[in-house]
């Protein structure tokens, strides 16, 4: 099995897509969970206006998502019964890792955007800087560089970009 005593966040399905945020925050604080630092959702790829049926809400310690993994296990929201389960841990990168990294992720793209017409978007903007590759699926994209400074290079060039990427 594996060591989870360091993971503080639980993934909670079920969700009706029509709640926020805030929404569901206020009703796990009603239903008495404690030690809530934050809850992270995500928007619909279909509608942006909707998430995806899941929250990830993170704990100050281990010891408190573990006690509302157990004691909340039968949890009911809105007439449906939620999925609790530990979240996988978000991995730790060292300098010497990122040192290294040369593809970027890009999200929130437009959904519709074909993938041709975003990889010449993206050529527009990087100019003569190499691209090894470019995957668009649904809302985000990776973009593969040849070399780690063409990947910061390229980055600077995006942040700076007034061009719509983005939906």
């Amino acid at each position: 099995m594996e060591k989870v005593s360091d993971n503080c966040r639980l993934y909670l399905g079920g969700i009706p897509e029509t709640k926020s945020k805030d929404e569901v925050w206020k009703t796990l604080i009603h239903c008495g969970i404690t030690g809530i630092v934050d809850v992270i959702m995500y928007k619909s790829y279909r509608k942006n206006c909707l998430n995806r049926g899941y929250v990830f809400v993170e704990f100050r310690t281990y010891v408190e998502a573990a006690q509302t993994r157990l004691l909340h296990k039968n949890l009911i929201l809105w007439g449906q019964k939620m999925v609790i389960e530990w979240s996988v841990p978000l991995p730790s990168i060292t300098d010497d890792i990122m040192s290294k990294v040369k593809i970027l992720f890009l999200r929130n793209i437009e959904v519709t955007m074909p993938q041709e017409s975003f990889e010449l978007l993206i050529k527009d903007i990087i100019g003569n800087i190499q691209l090894e590759k470019v995957y668009k699926f649904k809302d985000y994209a990776f973009i593969h560089f040849l070399t780690r400074n063409d990947a910061q290079h390229a980055l600077e060039l995006l942040q700076g970009n007034n061009r719509s990427l983005i939906n």
